[in-house]
């Protein structure tokens, strides 16, 4: 669905540190659909920096030479493409910052959240079911790979 965007990246961020995708937060699936988001993002952008590049190659060439065979490009083509290309640059900072935000948010909720086990009487200063170290050290290390992964143009 990513690819023929009928979902948006943001949408699967914000779908993926939803509360209904709470039992699923450390399941390996939903970490790779976090890195196609970011993946697809990354290569929209790059697609678009691709395309505005080569017109303004061409853009260049046609105005050094008037009487090229190439067919003429106008400054409002490239324009136009620059001002996708700076939307889209836009639109990756956003899904960027809407992932820490959210990575930081389900932290938070975790961390205050009841118990898992029904019934479970917690005393206080001890740690609640399923909020060992590890669920932190695997969470904040699937969170660096997807930042790592995050190439801003």
């Amino acid at each position: 669905m990513l690819k023929t965007q009928i979902v948006e990246c943001p949408s699967v961020v914000k779908w993926i540190f939803s509360d209904s995708m709470r039992g699923e937060f450390t399941s390996f699936f939903v970490w790779e659909i976090m890195h196609s988001a970011v993946h697809r993002m990354g290569k929209q952008v790059d697609k678009v920096r691709s395309e505005y590049e080569q017109l303004h190659d061409r853009f260049k060439k046609t105005s050094l030479d008037p009487e090229s065979v190439q067919s003429e490009i106008s400054e409002e083509e490239l324009e136009h493409k620059l001002a996708s290309l700076n939307t889209l640059r836009s639109q990756q900072k956003d899904l960027f910052f809407l992932l820490i935000e959210k990575f930081v948010e389900k932290l938070t909720r975790h961390l205050s959240a009841p118990p898992v086990v029904p019934n479970l009487k917690v005393e206080e200063g001890e740690k609640r079911a399923g909020d060992g170290p590890f669920f932190y050290k695997w969470s904040i290390e699937r969170f660096e790979d997807v930042i790592l992964t995050v190439k801003i143009n």
